[in-house]
């Protein structure tokens, strides 16, 4: 996964997730919750993907 496909999601759905909350205040406690929860998980899902990369990258850099 290349660098700027990662950034572009995460970027993404940081921005999205603002809109939402913002265009739409009338969200219950509970659906606001579950939102960030998922922005959230996006996260870490681009943290995992990164270390990955980078472990991935050291590897190969080791071998040279």
């Amino acid at each position: 996964m290349n660098r700027g496909y990662v950034s572009g999601l995460v970027t993404g759905a940081l921005i999205g997730g603002a809109l939402v909350m913002w265009l739409a205040p009338q969200l219950s406690d509970s659906r606001r919750e579950r939102i960030a929860d998922a922005g959230r998980g996006v996260g870490r899902q681009a943290r995992h993907w990164w270390q990955q990369g980078r472990e991935t990258a050291e590897g190969l850099m080791d071998r040279i």
